[in-house]
């Protein structure tokens, strides 16, 4: 939460490349010393929380700066295709941790293994992304011309290379940005929640054991990745050949994204422990979750693909603030971890999501923003006597 907002406004206005780079140097770094802290700090725990801290914070940068970054890189006619495949890494993520994390620790028989791996994993991202990878094209000395020149004309009016001022005050009165962060940020607080709890979930009410549960926990967040890829690719083509205008696709995929999962989750809660139909529903449910990026993800680059960074820290924010208080929903909710306890809480979400995904089909536009455009200042006119 803490450097959300500030790296959308540095990567809008001066680039992503660095700030990206700044991520990857911080979560390395944190990751790699924190097994050294916990052997080398023994009781005193300050240090391993400020680099606990170190981390968040360098986390945070991550999501803005790839939406500005994408921003510059990818036109609107390839942008469903181009966004669906980087926001598919959020989804990737959770998978690698559910199949590798554990089983690296039980093959070395060392906790800290993970750490030191995902962190030397990140310094060689580094320095790859460092090499190849500039913030927009016209930066970019290993493009051809005729590639320069098509993202040039597809991207004429609507993307600006240059510094700019972030307008504040136009994003802050915008219905249409408000409601989308209304649906936006409810879907990230579900998502965060389903992510964090599906293992909890599969233990309490299917009585699977915790190692088996998470590796099959894996198979529903790699639905995620195939269908929103799908429906992003899916949405580019219906688009650009003329089948479907682009208001009409972000919202059916917007709604698939949200409902989809609201209904089935709470459907598998009532399955119960008929536990065949109930693993099948929740696959469904996630899955349908990740075309949420081919909806409401998307709209962020329609309404202003030069204040991308900062639109996805705005609309990103409540849900990080909502995931907050995830503790004390569970302990309000779950107590005992009963089937009952779980239709009700999934009951809660469906609610939250309903009302977004129906305020988000009201107001939704994806018509650019006129302050999309940055105010450059004039040049004074040469008058000739």
């Amino acid at each position: 939460m803490i450097s959300h907002v500030p790296s959308g406004v540095v990567s809008d206005k001066y680039g992503a490349k660095h700030v990206i780079e700044t991520s990857l140097v911080l979560t390395s770094v944190c990751l790699i010393f924190t097994p050294v802290l916990v052997h080398t700090v023994e009781r005193n725990a300050i240090g391993l929380y400020l680099v606990t801290l170190v981390t968040g914070v360098a986390q945070g940068l991550t999501v803005p700066a790839m939406a500005s970054f994408l921003a510059h890189w990818a036109p609107a006619r390839e942008r469903g295709t181009l966004v669906c495949i980087a926001l598919g890494g959020l989804f990737t993520g959770t998978i690698i941790n559910n199949l590798v994390t554990e089983s690296m620790i039980i093959a070395c028989d060392n906790w800290s293994v993970p750490f030191y791996v995902y962190g030397g994993m990140g310094l060689g991202l580094l320095l790859i992304w460092h090499l190849i990878v500039y913030s927009n094209p016209h930066l970019d000395p290993h493009i051809t011309s005729k590639e320069r020149l098509y993202l040039d004309i597809q991207m004429k009016g609507t993307v600006d290379h240059k510094n700019k001022t972030i307008p504040i005050c136009q994003i802050f009165t915008s219905l249409h940005v408000w409601s989308l962060s209304m649906v936006i940020s409810v879907a990230l607080w579900y998502w965060l929640f389903i992510a964090g709890n599906l293992p909890r979930f599969m233990n309490d009410v299917w009585k699977f054991h915790i190692r088996k549960s998470k590796m099959w926990a894996s198979a529903p967040f790699a639905m995620m990745v195939v269908m929103g890829l799908g429906f992003g690719v899916l949405s580019d083509w219906l688009i650009n050949n003329r089948y479907v205008n682009v208001v009409t696709m972000r919202k059916v995929c917007t709604n698939v994204g949200c409902m989809g999962p609201a209904v089935y989750m709470l459907t598998a809660s009532y399955a119960g422990c008929h536990r065949a139909l109930s693993e099948i529903l929740v696959m469904i449910a996630l899955g349908l979750q990740g075309v949420t990026l081919a909806g409401c993800r998307l709209v962020v680059f329609d309404l202003s693909p030069n204040y991308a960074g900062f639109l996805v820290a705005f609309c990103n924010l409540p849900g990080f603030i909502a995931s907050t208080f995830t503790p004390s929903v569970l302990h309000a909710f779950l107590p005992n971890g009963t089937v009952n306890e779980y239709k009700q809480i999934f009951f809660f979400f469906f609610l939250l999501l309903a009302l977004a995904n129906f305020v988000f089909v009201v107001i939704c536009d994806v018509k650019l923003k006129k302050w999309n455009q940055p105010e450059r200042p004039q040049k004074p006119a040469i008058v000739i006597n």
